[in-house]
């Protein structure tokens, strides 16, 4: 945005009219971050060019990405994130890339595509809050399940009662599915 300029004649205490004894040529873009030449060219009574400058500094802007918690089932954890501070309903896409299948914990990482209004060099990063994605083990049962209840999540087939043949005897076939 194009900054006020106010001069003032310290010999008599005049504040001098923009457009009678002085005029200002601003730089073309005055709205994106940057430094910013300001000429001040004095006319009528004054002579010569003052050459000022300012800087419009980047905004900041933070990310929040979100952290979540799940029993381990085979599938990717994901959550989401969001970019906080973009000014004048300006805009860019945030996208969470953090994934965790396994059991552990990782940072919900993201990218930011400036494919909206919002240019990247107007902003910086601020704050970063990056949530943890978490996959707890999925817990066996403390006894065998029951093989007709919906609801189970494991299925055990083993150990089946035997006699004494004088051989190790060990489980033979096993399925635990969900693992």
């Amino acid at each position: 945005q194009a900054q006020p300029v106010t001069v003032t004649d310290t010999k008599t205490g005049a504040t001098l009219v923009e457009g009678t004894d002085f005029d200002i040529t601003y730089p073309a873009d005055v709205t994106n971050a940057g430094p910013k030449a300001v000429a001040v060219t004095g006319k009528g009574n004054y002579a010569g060019t003052m050459n000022l400058s300012y800087k419009i500094s980047p905004a900041r802007y933070s990310v929040v990405t979100e952290g979540a918690t799940k029993v381990y089932d085979g599938q990717p954890l994901t959550a989401g994130a969001r970019i906080e501070g973009l000014v004048n309903g300006e805009t860019a896409t945030i996208r969470a890339t953090g994934s965790q299948t396994q059991v552990g914990t990782s940072d919900n990482t993201y990218e930011i595509d400036w494919d909206g209004s919002a240019s990247p060099d107007n902003y910086e990063l601020g704050e970063k809050a990056i949530g943890k994605l978490t996959v707890t083990p999925a817990q066996l049962p403390d006894e065998k399940p029951d093989p007709s209840d919906p609801d189970a999540r494991f299925t055990v087939e083993g150990p089946e009662d035997t006699t004494y043949n004088g051989k190790a005897q060990s489980w033979g076939k096993y399925d635990v599915d969900g693992l």
